[in-house]
């Protein structure tokens, strides 16, 4: 079936977003190698590294060193948790920081981010910076309730917003 899910997704490559993030039962089968091209992509670092062959170069150098697989999407993210993340579009690449430097539980912060992002770059009112910016403060959101309880709503990512900018 999988198989049958990239061939409908190659018939719509610019209205497509992607998300390849690594988790435990599929480290290592996720590689942006199997999506021809697309509108967003995110990918964690590690399947970035993966993909590129390349576990000890900086991620900027390895953005520079790898410009053609940037340009078959308008938005290319290669997320590296609590460090932050790269977003790479027209050729031109911002790095964002995570907003939260402790965190609880992690889990699905990366589809929280990727879900943000997805969400706020379909207004057309931000920039992809700010558009990280946001992302980030809705995964550290997530990332600060045990076990994925939490639910981010525009009141609570709001507050946060409010708090950070004083």
């Amino acid at each position: 079936m999988f198989k049958e899910c990239i061939s409908f997704i190659k018939k719509y490559p610019k209205k497509i977003n992607i998300n390849c993030q690594t988790n435990s039962s599929n480290f290592g089968f996720n590689l942006i190698s199997k999506y021809e091209s697309g509108n967003i992509i995110a990918v964690d670092e590690v399947e970035f590294r993966l993909s590129v062959q390349d576990k000890t170069e900086s991620i900027p150098d390895l953005i520079i060193k790898n410009k053609t697989i940037f340009k078959k999407y308008n938005v290319f993210i290669i997320t590296s948790g609590d460090k932050g993340c790269y977003i790479v579009s027209k050729n031109k690449f911002y790095y964002v920081p995570t907003v939260f430097k402790n965190t609880f539980d992690t889990t699905g912060c990366g589809d929280v981010f990727y879900s943000a992002f997805v969400f706020f770059y379909s207004l057309k009112t931000f920039t992809l910076p700010e558009i990280g910016l946001l992302s980030h403060i809705a995964a550290g959101m997530h990332a600060n309730i045990e076990g994925n309880k939490n639910l981010i709503n525009k009141d609570k990512l709001f507050q946060i917003i409010q708090t950070i900018i004083k």
